[in-house]
């Protein structure tokens, strides 16, 4: 219901308004179930999004795309002690901060973009010790195959010790290190280098995981 009054109500927006809006929503589809909250997500991206600024607040990881988390901004109520010498009205680190930086926050505001991560992962996800991340499971098979006909041969191959993870591209490596990187896991990523692919690995490079792992 929700769902469809929104999409009445937007309609005769942009008939009395014309084109000229900037949309905010506070907690959209909150009443949604997890595939209809999927779905209000595809609508904003599809038809919203294209021709509108949109801002939402959101606590639910099923109105998160992990796919584009540079989009996402935290928001934390920050609260430092001051001192008996210091003004409580002038501290720059006190109050409602907003931030872009969606790796470094605290536990309990991050809860929203874990959770979506980890329902993102755990679609195909096979976890051990030592990760191999390739990009999809055509990888894997290739990858798999090659190791038992070089073992065959009495050849190097890549040591059993390695879990192939099939990440689903280049673009959800990220997303992998996010929630695992704390773990103390070995991760080593297998990735294309071609020009539809230079951008993301340039990406992951030059990002707060950097350290965590090897390209």
């Amino acid at each position: 219901m929700w769902f469809f009054s929104f999409l009445v109500w937007f309609n005769q927006l942009k008939k009395n308004i014309a084109d000229n809006l900037i949309i905010l929503l506070d907690e959209p589809g909150l009443a949604l179930h997890a595939s209809a909250q999927a779905d209000l997500l595809r609508y904003i991206e599809e038809r919203l999004a294209p021709s509108y600024q949109v801002v939402y607040t959101t606590h639910s990881p099923f109105m998160l795309d992990p796919s584009n988390l540079l989009r996402a901004r935290t928001v934390e109520d920050v609260y430092r002690e001051v001192g008996d010498d210091e003004s409580p009205d002038t501290d720059p680190h006190r109050g409602t901060k907003v931030s872009y930086q969606v790796l470094r926050a605290e536990r309990a505001t991050l809860f929203p973009l874990r959770a979506c991560l980890g329902y993102e992962i755990t679609q195909s996800l096979f976890i051990g010790r030592h990760n191999l991340l390739v990009e999809g499971p055509s990888d894997l098979l290739y990858i798999d195959w090659f190791r038992r006909k070089l073992a065959a041969a009495n050849r190097t191959s890549l040591d059993p010790l390695w879990t192939i993870v099939p990440c689903g591209g280049v673009s959800k490596v990220s997303a992998f290190m996010s929630l695992f990187g704390g773990n103390d896991l070995h991760c080593a990523v297998l990735c294309d280098f071609a020009d539809g692919g230079k951008k993301e690995v340039e990406k992951l490079r030059s990002s707060d995981l950097r350290d965590c792992f090897r390209t």
